[in-house]
């Protein structure tokens, strides 16, 4: 029988569901969901019905957990920064709130 994988390809390979992905960002579930369709965190992967984000991969670009570590940095979307015309987050480990297109 092979050997298991060691910690580190474990680590690498984790999946979190939007549940984990709330708890990371101290927000609801459904706030994740807008933050993922807005393109504010990184994407998200539906394998068959099941959605789940990536959590440690190396780049704060695809990992969740290295997007957090790295600041909440703003994604880079089609060439446009999105910070353009989105606040930066007031606090680590939480993303800005949605743009509600200024209507009060």
């Amino acid at each position: 029988m092979p050997d298991p994988l060691p910690p580190a390809a474990n680590d690498a390979a984790q999946m979190g569901d939007v549940c984990v992905v709330a708890t990371m960002l101290s927000c609801s579930k459904r706030h994740v969901t807008r933050l993922d369709a807005a393109g504010l965190i990184p994407p998200s992967h539906k394998l068959g019905a099941l959605v789940r984000w990536p959590l440690n991969t190396g780049d704060p670009t695809t990992g969740i957990a290295d997007w957090i570590a790295a600041g909440c940095p703003p994604l880079i979307d089609g060439g446009q920064q999105s910070s353009s015309s989105v606040a930066q987050p007031t606090k680590p480990g939480c993303p800005p709130p949605l743009n509600d297109g200024g209507q009060q």
